[in-house]
């Protein structure tokens, strides 16, 4: 299109330099801030993981772990049998404080608004959602946990149980891959039946990583209202899945498929390639994991005149234990 002749002659208001080819337009705020997602703790909200303090007392909480009895045949005239109990303990011990920081200078505070508010809400995400990081961690490695030797010889503590899917990872139609997972939480199950634990009587729960919930939508059966006893339990429609083998489950983000290499609790949170690899974990929350807290969370905004600023300090001190991995199983591609 033709220039008008008045194109280099032009007055453009907010558009400055000698060309007055600057924008210098004034921004339209309306103190509005986008910042992470709202998050809640899982693993808190759903008391997925029991919670004892030691604060002022000790930074070790002990477990003490008892082997069942025996019963013995007796005749007339006969002795009866004494026996020992084997007994070991499971010490969780308290090392790390969790904390996040920002700073503000009062210069800033005085030529701008206040986002102290928003940042308290970013901190407090940040806090949920690595608890329920460090609790998944946990029920990952619950899978290669070792009962004692003493205790596992009793008959009554087990080793943890891991399952990996041979053939999940070349498989290509979301259907087989949904029956993989299926049949094993389905052997995991029973599994677990066989250590007189009872995985269907609601006390279980499973977690999914989004990508495995979303292969189990795909099964043939499990979203099909004719093999749902009470007709829509899982409602594909509404991408609703609720329940697996009678059993709670639960869609969750943290668990990411993904490496952890560093962790604010220490190299006991770690996760390898091959660990992370999980995608379903199965586990009863009152035996299978436990924190133990020096300090709940707190948030406490002070002031710092000597350098004129204040700072905005969130921490808490704890640590998430295996109480016994051999109430869990962990399903995992290959």
């Amino acid at each position: 299109m033709a220039d008008t002749p008045y194109k280099t002659t032009l007055t453009r208001n907010w558009w400055t330099g000698s060309q007055a080819d600057y924008d210098a337009h004034i921004e339209l705020y309306r103190n509005e801030i986008d910042q992470s997602f709202d998050t809640q703790s899982l693993f808190r909200a759903r008391n997925l993981s029991e919670v004892v303090s030691v604060e002022g007392k000790s930074n070790t909480y002990r477990i003490d772990q008892l082997g069942a009895a025996k019963v013995f045949g007796r005749a007339s005239g006969e002795e009866v049998q004494s026996q020992r109990a084997v007994n070991e303990r499971n010490l969780i011990k308290v090392e790390y404080a969790v904390i996040s920081r920002h700073s503000f200078d009062y210069n800033d505070d005085w030529t701008a608004p206040s986002i102290v508010s928003n940042v308290a809400t970013e901190q407090g995400i940040a806090h949920a959602k690595q608890y329920d990081r460090a609790c998944i961690t946990q029920l990952i490695k619950a899978g290669e946990w070792q009962a004692p030797a003493s205790l596992k010889a009793t008959g009554n503590f087990f080793d943890g149980i891991r399952k990996e899917l041979t053939g999940f990872e070349a498989e290509d139609n979301n259907a087989a891959k949904a029956d993989m997972i299926f049949q094993a939480a389905k052997d995991a199950i029973a599994d677990l039946t066989k250590r007189d634990l009872v995985p269907n009587n609601g006390e279980f729960v499973f977690l999914a990583s989004p990508d495995w919930f979303n292969i189990l939508l795909d099964h043939e059966k499990l979203m099909q209202q004719p093999f749902q006893a009470d007709k829509g339990t899982n409602d594909l429609v509404h991408r609703r899945l609720t329940v697996l083998h009678g059993i709670p489950i639960i869609e969750t983000p943290r668990i990411t498929g993904q490496a952890i290499t560093e962790s604010p609790l220490g190299d006991d949170f770690l996760l390898t390639e091959e660990q992370a690899k999980a995608g379903l974990l199965l586990f009863h929350p009152r035996y299978t994991l436990v924190t133990v807290e020096a300090h709940d969370l707190e948030v406490r905004h002070w002031d710092e005149p000597k350098h004129m600023s204040h700072h905005l300090d969130s921490y808490s001190m704890y640590n998430v234990g295996i109480r016994r991995g051999d109430a869990s199983a962990v399903i995992a591609s290959d």
